[in-house]
This record gives C-alpha cells, structure tokens and sequence, in this order.
C-alpha cells in the first residue's frame, strides 16, 4: 500500500498569485517589458501543466500498485498461468523444431555422403591422370628344333609420374592345343613377391624405377624356356631344347608355345598397380591351323586403381 502524501492547500498557491509573484524585470522600453513578461507566464504555465500531468502518473501508479496489493493471490495465479501456457507453447515450439530438424537429417546425410563421394571421386580421378601406366611388349620368339626358346619383354611407361619398386616375372610354356597355360599367380603386395620364387621357366626382373620416356630396351628382360629341377644345393632353373618331335607337335598345330607373365609397381601415392601379358606362337607351317587360346588372349589386363 502506497499512501500519497496530503498537500497543504493553505501553502498552495494560484496562478493568479503565482503570476503576481513572479518578478518581472523592469525596462524603459515597453515592448521589451511585455515581451519579458509573457516568457515568464509561459514558463510557469508550462511548468504547472508538466507538475499536474506527474501527479496524475503517480496517482495512477499507487492505484495500480494498491489494487495489485490488494488482489496479490489472484495475480499470482494468473502469472503462474501465465508461465505455464508460455513454458508449453515453449516446448511444443521445441518439439516442433527437433522433428523438423529429423526430418530433414537423411538429407543432410544424403548430401554430406555426396560431398565426400564427389571428394573421392575428384582424388580418384586425380590419381588416375597423374599415375604410371606400364605396358608390356615382347619380341617374337625363335621357335626351332634343337634350340631354346628365347623372348625378349619391353616394359614402357605410358603415364604421367614414375613407375616405382617395379617387379616383374614372365615364362614360356609349351601348351596342348585346346588346353589353358598354368599362369603365373600374380602377387597382391610387392612384398609378396620375395617368397614366390623361381617358377618352371622363369625369369624374374626388378627394376628401381621406370620413368615415362624411357626407351623400353633400357627396361627389358630375357625370357628363356626352361625347366626348374632340384638339386643338394637347392633349385635350379635349367634351360630346354626343342626336341624334334616337339617341334613337330607345333608344326602340327597340336601344341603351342605361350609367353605370360606380370609387372607390379606402385606410383607416387603407394598405390599398388599390375599389367599381365600373355602371347602365344606356333612355327610358320604351309598349312594353316586353329589354335584355342582364349584364355591367354584374356589373360592381357591391367588394374585401374
């Protein structure tokens, strides 16, 4: 409760006596004396305008303030209403956002799996452009009674950067016209390649690294046809001749000779790469012959990491 204080209407004054207290300053000239004259009624004028519009807030402020006093419980409760239609329309307004924000959470996702696709896709096609290419090419082999059958391979890098840590290992093998060569297994990791050994006809070749441009005679090796045969001392790669009859079997389109082989290699990312070849010859005959080498034909591939 706010008690507003009584005032004396003894000590209270008009306007008429205020008018008459305020002094006028005097001046010789009469216009300037009037003119003095109304600023200073203006001034108390206004002033007691300004007084009276204060008291009526302050009335109206201790009317508002005693009425809330007097009525305190049932404010309260309105407030606490108040507070409690706010606080739902809060949490609705919440749950409304977080549902909103689900929804649209495979789409975020849907678009974040995109960008790191397109990212993976960008680096891929970057290491793709960049990478080393290696390509095999051999010479003819000399295919010939009582001789041995030798084949020259040419390793040439076709890319961008350099071929490195190449490793490569190719035979030559007498196969049954109708039949399939047995194919070197081509290692998964270079580190693979130290426990593969010698096989049959082998001939193993390791090169630091091919640079593009190189003349592929400076990155050969020979190719002879051979057998492995073991010994006291361990195994050993033993060169073969042609036997007549052998021959004779080619020249009849019974057999035919096959060159295959692989070369690994990384790039400069440590990605693991790999090119396989596989060619095949029988002896020059006056009659023609079919030879069944499809899978040799599919052996020729090369990874594309």
């Amino acid at each position: 409760m706010i008690n507003t204080p009584k005032t004396d209407k003894g000590n209270q004054k008009s306007p008429k006596n205020l008018e008459r207290a305020v002094s006028t300053p005097s001046s010789s000239n009469p216009a300037e004396a009037a003119k003095e004259h109304k600023h200073s009624y203006d001034y108390t004028y206004y002033s007691q305008k300004g007084m009276r519009a204060v008291k009526a807030c302050w009335g109206g402020f201790v009317k508002v303030v005693n009425w809330l006093d007097a009525k305190a419980g049932f404010v309260t409760g309105i407030a606490t209403v108040l507070i409690a239609f706010l606080t739902g329309a809060y949490v609705r307004y919440s749950a409304a956002q977080w549902k909103v924000m689900r929804d649209q959470l495979p789409a975020l996702e849907k678009s974040s799996n995109a960008a790191k696709d397109a990212a993976d896709t960008a680096s891929r096609e970057l290491k793709l452009s960049e990478r080393p290419w290696i390509r095999i090419t051999r010479s003819a082999m000399s295919v010939a009674p009582n001789q041995g059958i030798l084949c020259r391979i040419y390793l040439a890098n076709l890319g961008k950067t350099p071929a490195k840590n190449v490793h490569g290992a190719f035979t030559i093998e007498m196969v049954t016209n109708g039949q399939s060569p047995e194919f070197i297994r081509r290692p998964n990791y270079l580190t693979e390649v130290i426990n593969l050994g010698r096989i049959r006809a082998v001939d193993n070749g390791e090169f630091q690294a091919i640079f593009p441009g190189d003349d592929p005679k400076e990155n050969s090796l020979q190719v002879i046809w051979g057998t492995d045969e073991k010994s006291v001392v361990g195994q050993h790669f033993i060169p073969r001749i042609l036997s007549k009859s052998e021959y004779n079997e080619a020249l009849n389109g019974k057999a035919y000779f096959a060159v295959y082989g692989w070369v690994i290699y990384k790039d400069g990312f440590d990605t693991f790469h790999w090119t396989q070849l596989c060619a095949w010859e029988i002896p020059v005959s006056n009659v023609p012959h079919d030879v069944t080498a499809e899978k040799c034909t599919a052996y020729n591939d090369a990874d594309n990491n």
